[in-house]
């Protein structure tokens, strides 16, 4: 299916004819010969054709010019390889009423990845921030399903995307997001076909940008 907004293909010889016609005829018509009437209908046209042509070529103009201001515009980060997830739990903190900012724990059972999880947890930073409206947003991923009695965190994402704290504080970076490369096999740690209890797990960084 064609995208309605796609550009068409333009059409020279038409578009020539349109301009074209009306000076020519205008031409004929301005020499001596004819009445002030005809001459002043026939400069009238020669004005419109004029003035369609310069609002074509500035809304060509304004067209091109939003089109580079977009494809200019920073990209998102990356994450083609983000797991569905499920929000265990929300907590909110101080902060000022103007500039809220939350921190929530997720959960994804198919993030078992460095990628898939370092990506699930900027996913959920992103659609935190834009479905809430807030300042700054933390997100922290569940190596369980519960986070009782544990506290196992497979990844971790801060997004400050004014690059200060809602006290106006200055952050080092954007986003600082961290991940796991241990898999987590019926509630173990295993690394390297050795399975130990899962008391933590270590992450290494992924961003800092």
């Amino acid at each position: 299916m064609n995208d309605a907004s796609e550009t068409k293909p333009t059409n020279w010889p038409l578009m020539a004819g349109i301009f074209l016609v009306p000076f020519i005829f205008s031409w004929f018509t301005l020499k001596s010969g004819y009445s002030a009437k005809s001459k002043l209908f026939a400069f009238g046209w020669m004005l419109i054709v004029l003035v369609l042509a310069t609002i074509d070529s500035s809304t060509n103009t304004a067209t091109v010019t939003a089109t580079q201001s977009v494809s200019s515009s920073p990209d998102r980060l990356d994450i083609s390889q983000a797991q569905e997830y499920i929000i265990l739990e929300r907590r909110s903190y101080p902060t000022p009423p103007d500039k809220l900012g939350l921190q929530i724990f997720i959960y994804a059972p198919t993030a078992n990845t460095f990628d898939q999880r370092a990506h699930t947890v900027i996913k959920a930073a992103y659609d935190l921030l834009e479905s809430d409206g807030l300042y700054e947003v933390v997100v922290r991923l569940s190596a369980l399903p519960s986070m009782e009695p544990k506290y196992i965190q497979a990844g971790r994402a801060k997004y400050t995307p004014h690059k200060k704290n809602t006290w106006g504080t200055e952050e080092e970076y954007v986003w600082e997001v961290d991940a796991s490369k241990h898999s987590v096999v019926d509630g173990q740690l295993e690394e390297d076909g050795k399975f130990y209890s899962l008391d933590m797990m270590f992450a290494s960084s992924y961003l800092k940008k």
